[in-house]
C-alpha cells in the first residue's frame, strides 16, 4: 500500500494544533515538522519522483535538497502548472522555522528550543503547507 502523504499531513496537522492549543508547545512542533515533511514529498511525487520514502524525514537536508533540484530538472509542465498556481519551489522561505528548527529525533531532547514561540511560528507554516496542499487538490494535482 503505497503512502498517502496528504491524509497524514491533515493528520498530524490537526493533531499538531490541538497540542498548540493545550499549551503542549513541544509535542506540537514535534507533529507540525511531519506536515512539512508530507509536503515535500508530496511535491517530489508530482515532481516524478518515485524516491520520496529514500529521502526519510530530512526536512532541512537531502529531502529540501531533492525537491529542489526535482524543480530544476524536471523544467516540465508539472513544474510549470505548480508555478502557475502559486506553489513556489522556495521551500525554505515558505517553512523557515521548520526547516531551520525540525528534526524528528529531537523527540528525545527538550534542548531545541520548542517552545511557545516557536510553535506560534511552526503552526503558522503548518496552516500554510495545509493550505497549499488544499490549492493542489482543488486543482486536481492530488
Amino acid at each position: 500500500m503505497a503512502d498517502n502523504f496528504r491524509i497524514t499531513a491533515e493528520r498530524t496537522g490537526k493533531s499538531s494544533a490541538t497540542l498548540h492549543e493545550a499549551g503542549e508547545f513541544y509535542n506540537s512542533c514535534y507533529l507540525g515538522g511531519y506536515v512539512i515533511e508530507c509536503y515535500q514529498k508530496i511535491l517530489l511525487q508530482l515532481l516524478g519522483s518515485t524516491e520520496q520514502e529514500r529521502f526519510g524525514h530530512a526536512v532541512n537536508g537531502k529531502l529540501l535538497t531533492n525537491v529542489q533540484t526535482y524543480y530544476l530538472a524536471h523544467g516540465s509542465s508539472m513544474a510549470n502548472q505548480l508555478n502557475t498556481i502559486g506553489i513556489s519551489s522556495n521551500l525554505g522561505a515558505l517553512f523557515s522555522s521548520v526547516i531551520s528548527s525540525w528534526n524528528p529525533t529531537h523527540r528525545y531532547d527538550d534542548s531545541h528550543g520548542w517552545n511557545e514561540p516557536t510553535s506560534i511560528n511552526y503552526q503558522a507554516e503548518v496552516k500554510l503547507a495545509l493550505q497549499l496542499l488544499a490549492k493542489l487538490q482543488v486543482n486536481g494535482l492530488i
